[in-house]
């Protein structure tokens, strides 16, 4: 066989071999879908971050693990927890992802890691809910010399940056296991704005579906009889059906604020500019897909309908009826500044 067909073959290969991975919005096994912290921002006296000793001796937090265990039934789920500074290196820097790891603090080299205790399987902060998932909450004292550390190895904080501190959790459920990542935001308020509230949690203040939509006005493709998501009268879905998912809420979840800004001049300057929050929506379910995966409230480049921005992901149903024909859906709402939140329900799959 030629160098070049053996080259096509195995091309041709590979190719059939991605189309085999799971959707991402489709949850068969453990997965964190999000975290929240409550607060996800700490305010941090201008004064104090300029004398890291005068800091108070400890922040206090709680993160809340949103993990489903899909096909794990009821068996315990665990999690470890350490917090740790921001760690960028060469590689990440350069493909601009953040590569944090926080290390064992038992470790020879620590990494400046700090443990976190974790609620054990059967506390009553590890929650399993109705839905198949379970709420692990993590309430967390961080000390001061966290903050020091994070400080003095982060040059933006420096300049009077978000300075974010890491939330690694390790999760494990019977043979399988994830890492996550949770950022809870320290800031230092910008001058002139020292009574600017932290940020808070952005929430989805409600849900429409409705199966049919205008999409001969392209940007604008409105809904066709939109319906209010009632969850004690979920809708149904006929196999190989669809349903549109929209949720509500983002035109007063979007906060407005002040933050920091680098000019775009041959030597960047710090000033402090106005800004309004992107919200980000990922959609996710245990059978069929969602499409697109997720959503944002960015207006398009171009568009016939300024005031429109497309929030809604479209339902598929799987062809074949699923074990359990009760399908649990999750919408997970974040915003840039650390904030985060979800709600979920369930619809009912029928035969066509």
């Amino acid at each position: 066989m030629p160098r070049s067909t053996r080259a096509l073959s195995l091309l041709l290969v590979l190719l059939a071999g991605c189309g085999n991975f799971q959707d991402v919005t489709t949850v068969v096994d453990l997965r964190v879908l999000a975290i929240r912290a409550d607060p996800p921002e700490i305010l941090i006296d201008p004064q104090l971050i300029t004398d890291p000793a005068q800091l108070p001796e400890s922040f206090s937090t709680t993160v809340t693990a949103l993990i489903v265990d899909p096909a794990g039934g009821d068996r315990p789920i665990t999690v470890d927890a350490l917090a740790c500074p921001r760690q960028i290196d060469a590689v990440t820097a350069a493909t601009g992802k953040n590569g944090i790891v926080c290390k064992d603090p038992q470790s020879p080299d620590p990494d400046r890691s700090v443990a976190v205790t974790p609620p054990p399987p059967d506390s009553p902060l590890a929650t399993r809910t109705p839905f198949g998932d379970a709420e692990m909450q993590i309430p967390s004292v961080l000390p001061r010399e966290l903050l020091q550390r994070a400080y003095m190895i982060d040059p933006s904080a420096q300049l009077g940056f978000q300075l974010p501190i890491a939330f690694q959790l390790a999760v494990a459920a019977g043979p399988e296991s994830e890492i996550a990542i949770k950022r809870v935001i320290f800031t230092v308020p910008p001058p002139d704005h020292a009574d600017q509230p932290a940020n808070a949690n952005p929430r989805i203040t409600g849900l429409i579906t409705y199966a049919q939509r205008d999409d001969q006005a392209m940007a604008m493709a409105m809904a066709i009889d939109p319906q209010p998501f009632d969850p004690d009268h979920p809708p149904t879905v006929p196999l190989g059906g669809s349903l549109w998912f929209e949720p509500q809420g983002a035109d007063t979840a979007a906060e407005s604020y002040f933050a920091r800004a680098l000019t775009r001049e041959a030597t960047p300057q710090v000033v402090v500019s106005e800004f309004k929050e992107t919200l980000r929506y990922a959609f996710f379910t245990t059978a069929g897909t969602f499409s697109p995966p997720s959503t944002n409230t960015v207006p398009p480049t171009i568009r016939m309908r300024p005031d429109h921005v497309h929030l809604e992901s479209k339902y598929q149903a799987p062809t074949v009826m699923p074990a359990d024909p009760s399908v649990v859906f999750w919408i997970v709402v974040r915003d840039e500044r650390g904030g985060a939140s979800w709600m979920k329900g369930r619809f009912l799959l029928a035969a066509p």
